[in-house]
C-alpha cells in the first residue's frame, strides 16, 4: 500500500489506547483484574492485543496489506474480536476466582459494568477504523 495508508495506519495504532481514559474509575471500588486478550486473523497475519480494556498492540503481516481495504477491514474487525472476547473470558474467570463465596448479584453487576466499557471502547475502535479506511480510499482516489 502506499505511505499514507501506512501513516493512518501508525497513527490509529498510537491511538488505540485513548478508548477509556480511566477503567479503574469506570468501576468504582471494584479492582478489575489484570487480564491480556489476544486475538488473530487472516492466518495469524493479523495480530491485536487488549490489555485492561484498552487494544495495546496491533501487528499486520506486510503479506495482508496487499488485500483490498475492504477485505483488510473485515480481518481487522475479526482479530479484534477475537482479542476482546479472549479478554473477555480470562475477565470472567479472574473475576470467578475474585468471588468465589457465590455473591452472585455483585459479580453480575461488576460484569455488566465491564462488558459495557468493552462493547464502548470496541465502538469507538470501529468507527475510527472506518473512518481511517474512509481516508485512505479518498488519498488513494477510489472514492
Amino acid at each position: 500500500m502506499t505511505e499514507d495508508f501506512n501513516a493512518v495506519l501508525e497513527r490509529l495504532q498510537g491511538n488505540l489506547g485513548q478508548f477509556v481514559d480511566d477503567p479503574q474509575s469506570a468501576a468504582g471500588e471494584f479492582q478489575i483484574p489484570e487480564v491480556e486478550g489476544h486475538g488473530t486473523a487472516l492466518d495469524e497475519q493479523i495480530n491485536v492485543t487488549m490489555s485492561q480494556e484498552k487494544f495495546t498492540e496491533l501487528t499486520i503481516d506486510p503479506r495482508a496489506m496487499r488485500l483490498a481495504n475492504a477485505q483488510l477491514a473485515e480481518h481487522l474487525l475479526e482479530a479484534f474480536n477475537a482479542a476482546l472476547e479472549d479478554h473477555n473470558r480470562q475477565m470472567m474467570e479472574q473475576l470467578t476466582q475474585q468471588h468465589p463465596t457465590g455473591d452472585g448479584e455483585s459479580l453480575q453487576q461488576d460484569l455488566r459494568q465491564i462488558q459495557a466499557d468493552s462493547l464502548q471502547a470496541m465502538k469507538k475502535y470501529t468507527d475510527s477504523l472506518f473512518d481511517a479506511l474512509g481516508q485512505v480510499r479518498r488519498l488513494s482516489g477510489q472514492e
